[in-house]
């Protein structure tokens, strides 16, 4: 393997960014304090998580499936279940039935569009309160694999219509 990273949806954080990532590590931290929730306080207020309306790929009753804005590799995709769980051995099997059925679109998207060799589906809520979510992390052919890649550097999603329209067309049909 080799240091390549599959750029497709990402491009290098500038300076708005890294603004972003300061209020929202202040909003965080100040939710947390409060013993709220950040995810179910951003359902309700849009005020901590920056949830730009392009990104989203999926929503229903249940779910959000979102493109994540600072990922760590191109597709990287966030699934959050808006009911609050800390686990997933908390939730209903009416839930995780439908958790079953949404992941498999979602993999088959990032495989199918951006020719992803495998999809990392991964949980680590951990410490605090948490709101359980998970994510899909694409590996490309070339790119590094393994536990690295959950640790890898940040950037930005690029948003590129077209694939995103496509990433939206396979979740939602």
């Amino acid at each position: 393997m080799n240091d390549f990273i599959n750029m497709q949806l990402m491009q290098e954080n500038d300076e708005d960014d890294e603004n972003i990532k300061k209020i929202f590590a202040i909003n965080l931290k100040n939710c947390k304090e409060r013993g709220e929730c950040p995810t179910c306080n951003n359902f309700l207020y849009h005020n901590i998580y920056i949830t730009d309306k392009d990104l989203i790929l999926f929503e229903n009753e249940i779910f959000l499936v979102i493109l994540e804005k600072y990922p760590r590799r191109s597709g990287h995709t966030i699934l959050i279940i808006k009911e609050h769980h800390e686990d997933i051995s908390e939730m209903p099997k009416s839930i995780i039935g439908n958790l079953y059925d949404i992941s498999a679109k979602i993999i088959n998207a990032l495989k199918t569009v951006l020719k992803a060799k495998k999809v990392y589906f991964v949980t680590m809520c951990d410490g605090g309160r948490n709101h359980l979510h998970f994510q899909f992390i694409p590996r490309f052919e070339d790119e590094n694999h393994g536990s690295s890649v959950f640790v890898s550097p940040r950037m930005s999603v690029k948003k590129d219509r077209t694939i995103i329209a496509q990433l939206k067309n396979i979740i939602n049909n």
